[in-house]
């Protein structure tokens, strides 16, 4: 027996607004074609799939089977037929994104401007923060973030793994020592960024952990700053290997603990859990994925 799926949504809307009315004010149609199609459903199905009173809509139990079977379903054809819709589209339109500021700086600037390069119909909305903006709240459409991810809520693309060392000026070693093991860090200065490791768990490569809780006369939510107070010899920090490599080439920077790591989180692109990508979010994922594919916040084998 064929069966009439615009049947079935017709339904499935009806369960959803709570009545043949809304569901009619909803679909834009005659309340009459809407009770119309519910009635040829259930005559198809031969079995009756709701209760009609004057005053409100019940379902039967055989009524809320079909709807929790068939829901998911037609959600997953709607998805899929905008998904494929899509991709017939030339991009266009406005993609609103957020990173933070120093890994935009260095690897995000040049692959904006050349995907907008690429798609010329595609405005670009980038705000440069450390915040961890609520996607939805704000309106993103994708946001770029460093470190471990808290909220499951969002779908996340890995980008690459990081690398943190334990570093401090030559000078500042010379003036307090070097610590040997991470416990001897709570003896010293660290320059910390804000909400962030105040506690640090190191292990080893014999997996021998160390939980220490360190302090500091600085602690901000940038790293250049970071950097420059560490460089300056202000006191230790934990930097990521982008922004100390070069220091520890010249000599600017030592590090210490070389055989201690701790596990700080990789490099993530994440968005909004709904099931397909916007198109305009697609093409740009993919220009970054491919982009960044060498990871270029790592330090190169020499």
């Amino acid at each position: 027996m064929a069966f009439d799926f615009n049947q079935t949504y017709i339904f499935i809307k009806i369960v959803e607004c709570g009545s043949i009315s809304n569901a009619a004010r909803n679909l834009n149609m005659p309340k009459a074609t809407i009770s119309r199609k519910l009635a040829q459903l259930e005559e198809s199905l031969a079995i009756q799939l709701v209760k009609r009173t004057t005053r409100k809509l019940t379902l039967t139990d055989a009524g809320q089977s079909y709807f929790q079977k068939c829901q998911p379903i037609m959600q997953e054809m709607l998805e899929a037929n905008r998904f494929v819709s899509q991709l017939q589209d030339e991009p266009q339109g406005m993609l609103r994104i957020t990173a933070p500021i120093n890994f935009a700086d260095r690897f995000l600037g040049d692959i904006v401007v050349d995907f907008l390069r690429h798609y010329p119909k595609i405005q670009v909305d980038m705000s440069l923060s450390d915040r961890l903006f609520d996607l939805i709240e704000s309106n993103i459409d994708l946001a770029f973030r460093v470190g471990k991810l808290n909220d499951s809520t969002y779908i996340a693309r890995r980008l690459g793994g990081t690398q943190q060392f334990v570093v401090a000026s030559p000078d500042y070693l010379q003036q307090h020592g070097t610590p040997k093991e991470p416990k001897e860090l709570e003896a010293h200065n660290v320059v910390g960024y804000s909400g962030s490791y105040r506690s640090i768990q190191f292990t080893n490569q014999d997996n021998h952990q160390q939980t220490v809780n360190v302090a500091g006369r600085l602690c901000v939510n940038h790293l250049s700053l970071m950097h420059l107070a560490c460089v300056s010899g202000l006191g230790i920090s934990i930097l990521p290997t982008f922004l100390c490599h070069q220091d520890l080439v010249d000599g600017r920077l030592v590090r210490i603990l070389e055989d201690w790591h701790w596990n700080f989180g990789d490099i993530y692109a994440i968005y909004p859990g709904q099931r397909h990508l916007s198109n305009n979010v697609r093409v740009f994922l993919d220009f970054v994925i491919e982009r960044l594919a060498e990871q270029p916040w790592l330090p190169k084998e020499t």
